[in-house]
């Protein structure tokens, strides 16, 4: 049922999106910092991010090879309002329905994680925010999103480290690989320079981080790869870990978790439902 009275106070995102599902709001968190973003949502469900800390809808679109730049230049030139890219591209055959639905849904799962690397510096609510013109079908569950943002954070360290050393770590390759290789790898060796980071890979792949994070971790596994990792580190935030405390173990990863300033300099009133 929506509620046209403010959600209660949230500490964190993810806090946030579930209380603005709960009311089924349709607008956008706008999340400030580095990388930051912006959180489209429908009737409370996530349909789309835009972050810079990501590779975008288009972008895997087109580097995969599924349209051609002629054809999404067309889609967008005759694209409008009610009538959005990703209804053209579905409407003139050019990517299925279903297909683009993955694509957007694996985009959105990817630009949550790369939100939850690093502390943000504020978030506002905006009820008329200008409506992505791609979005996952009829979009992601605030609560899924959040366990699967979480299971990512917990598994990278396990298999190699920190995420958020990792994705702004330059990636190396010694020596040319003999053996046989996956496609997926030969690809990513192909764009590797040694002053690429993981970031500038999964952007010049046009293929999300945390898939290519995860390629990377094998492939150092067969000393295919190595990452020189940055000198320093933006914090997580409290929630986003590990981190350890004064006397502590450090806590369980939590999904967007990070405690934010209530509001925004210059910005609208937060925690504003419809």
């Amino acid at each position: 049922m929506t509620d046209a009275g403010p959600p209660p106070p949230s500490r964190n995102v993810s806090g946030l999106l579930r209380r603005l599902r709960d009311r089924e709001f349709t607008g956008a968190v706008v999340v400030s910092g580095a990388p930051g973003g912006t959180i489209h949502l429908r009737a409370g469900r996530v349909t789309a991010i835009d972050t810079p800390g990501s590779p975008p809808v288009e972008s895997l679109l087109l580097k995969s090879g599924r349209i051609d730049e002629e054809a999404w230049s067309a889609a967008r030139a005759t694209a409008g309002p009610s009538d959005p890219v990703g209804v053209t591209l579905v409407e003139h055959g050019l990517v299925g329905a279903v297909e683009l639905e993955v694509v957007c849904a694996a985009a959105v799962h990817d630009a949550a994680f790369a939100l939850a690397l690093t502390a943000p510096g504020g978030w506002d609510v905006a009820e008329s925010a200008l409506p992505p013109q791609v979005t996952a079908g009829p979009g992601v569950e605030p609560q899924a999103l959040s366990q699967e943002t979480g299971r990512r954070l917990t598994l990278l360290p396990r298999l190699w480290g920190s995420a958020t050393e990792l994705v702004r770590g330059r990636v190396h390759a010694p020596a040319l690989a003999s053996d046989p290789l996956p496609p997926r790898y030969r690809e990513i060796l192909r764009f590797v320079n040694g002053r690429r980071t993981v970031r500038d890979l999964a952007f010049a792949l046009g293929r999300g981080v945390f898939p290519v994070l995860l390629d990377l971790s094998r492939m150092r596994a067969r000393h295919l790869v190595t990452v020189e990792l940055p000198t320093s580190t933006s914090p997580l935030g409290d929630g986003l870990g590990p981190r350890t405390d004064v006397g502590g173990a450090p806590p369980p990863p939590l999904p967007l978790g990070f405690p934010l300033p209530r509001r925004t300099p210059g910005g609208h009133l937060p925690d504003r439902g419809r």
